[in-house]
C-alpha cells in the first residue's frame, strides 16, 4: 500500500522505505509528515526556558547590539544557523558566524568567550553545541556575558545561571 502512494506523491523508493521503517504507511500519514501545516507544530514555548531565551534575544536586538553564532559544522548545525542567520536578515540584525570544522575541539573555551565579547558582540547563539561547554557557560555567568545555548547532544546542567540559557530537551537537572 506504501509503494501505491509513494507513487502518487512522486517519492522514491528509498524515501518510500524510510517512511515505512518509520512507520508512516498511509497517504494521509505520509502527506502530513512531508507536507506539515504549521498549525500542527508543537508550541514553541513548552520548551522550558524558551521565554528566558526570547527575552535574551529581544534585549539584545533593543540594544541594536550584534549577535555571534557559533554552530556545529554538520547538518543539524548549519541548519539551524542558517535559519538564525536568514531571521537575523529579515529583521536587520548584525551577526556574525563561525562553524565549528570536525578536526576542531566540540566545545566552547572560555578564551572564546572573552574573544567574542571584546569584538563587541552582545550575545552569543550557540547551534547543535555548547550544552557540554561546563567551563565556557560559567564563564558567560560569572562575567555577565549573555549566551543561548539550542543543542539536543546529553548532557548535565552545569549551573544554574542568569546569563545563560540552555534550550536542550535532552539536558537533566
Amino acid at each position: 500500500m506504501t509503494k501505491v502512494f509513494g507513487q502518487q506523491l512522486h517519492l522514491s523508493h528509498i524515501t518510500v522505505k524510510h517512511l515505512k521503517s518509520l512507520g508512516i504507511t498511509t497517504k494521509q500519514e505520509i502527506a502530513t509528515f512531508l507536507f506539515p501545516d504549521i498549525s500542527r507544530l508543537a508550541e514553541p514555548f513548552r520548551i522550558p526556558e524558551m521565554g528566558r531565551a526570547c527575552d535574551f534575544l529581544l534585549r539584545s536586538i533593543r540594544k541594536c547590539q550584534p549577535v555571534f553564532i557559533f554552530a556545529d559544522g554538520d547538518t543539524d548545525g548549519i541548519t539551524g544557523a542558517a535559519m538564525l542567520v536568514h531571521f537575523f536578515s529579515r529583521i536587520g540584525v548584525e551577526y556574525d558566524i563561525r562553524l565549528n570544522h570536525r578536526l576542531e575541539e566540540y566545545e566552547i573555551e572560555p578564551d572564546f568567550i572573552d574573544r567574542v565579547r571584546a569584538l563587541g558582540y552582545g550575545l552569543l547563539v550557540t547551534v547543535d553545541t555548547g550544552t557540554g561547554s561546563h567551563e565556557a557557560l560559567r564563564h558567560c555567568e560569572e562575567s555577565g556575558f549573555p549566551a543561548i545555548v539550542i543543542d539536543h547532544h546529553l548532557s548535565q546542567r552545569c549551573c544554574k545561571s542568569e546569563n545563560v540559557v540552555i534550550l536542550n530537551p535532552a539536558v537533566s537537572g
